[in-house]
């Protein structure tokens, strides 16, 4: 009788534990979303999160509205890598037909890039506040709620700039922006400076080492700090 090699046993091993994973996947039962009301969150790669869903925030908020809410909520993750104002405008009657209740909207930070061979930022300020202003109008038009996320602070953003400046002083009259139109159209906004300083967040936990991308346990907390305002806002009370 012959002995089997190390690298076949290896791999007889692997073989078999992927058959049980995959065992598991498949009787994993998914929750019932029927008739829930529906949170849509639109936005760039901070909204998008993760390659696994298993470590996004949309993911985790999903599981603390079930505990408070059972039953009640589906959170819809719509977050795009790369996307700026303009491509989300473009995706508004996308994420109208999902008939959201609710409908969180972070953006921004791609708009204010300004790449290494550019001089300008890929969607000027003036253009963003356009953008914004209809994005808003869309959902407003068609009785949706929505809510505002000012983006968190990105001082040690490290992507390198065009126009030789830090990112965040490109960034920041488009933050600024978000802040003074939900003022002026009283939005409720998910104030993430603001959040992240009462709850004593540590940054450098919260953020990849580009200094603005979440990391795993930057996208737990981005769930905790989402669901706070929401619950400060009065947001998942008042949507009918």
């Amino acid at each position: 009788m012959q002995h089997r090699s190390a690298k076949t046993i290896l791999f007889s091993s692997l073989f078999g534990l992927a058959v049980l994973i995959g065992a598991g996947v498949m009787f994993f039962k998914q929750p019932d979303m029927t008739g829930r009301k529906r949170i849509v969150c639109l936005g760039d790669s901070i909204t998008w999160g993760s390659r696994l869903d298993y470590f996004r925030w949309t993911t985790h908020l999903q599981k603390k509205l079930d505990k408070q809410h059972p039953k009640q909520w589906h959170v819809i993750n719509t977050g795009i890598n790369g996307n700026t104002s303009e491509m989300i405008l473009k995706r508004v009657n996308d994420v109208l037909a999902l008939d959201p209740t609710l409908v969180i909207l972070q953006m921004g930070f791609n708009d204010a890039h300004i790449p290494e061979a550019a001089k300008q930022s890929r969607v000027a300020l003036d253009d963003f506040a356009l953008h914004l202003a209809e994005i808003v109008s869309v959902f407003e038009d068609a009785g949706v709620g929505i809510a505002i996320v000012i983006n968190h602070p990105v001082e040690h953003c490290n992507i390198k700039q065009g126009n030789g400046a830090e990112y965040d002083q490109n960034y920041a009259p488009y933050q600024a922006t978000l802040r003074s139109f939900c003022e002026a159209k009283q939005i409720p906004i998910i104030d993430m400076p603001k959040l992240l300083k009462q709850q004593k967040v540590n940054m450098t936990s919260f953020l990849r080492e580009d200094g603005l991308h979440l990391t795993h346990q930057g996208n737990r907390v981005y769930a905790l700090l989402i669901n706070t305002a929401m619950k400060e806002q009065g947001l998942l009370q008042t949507q009918p």
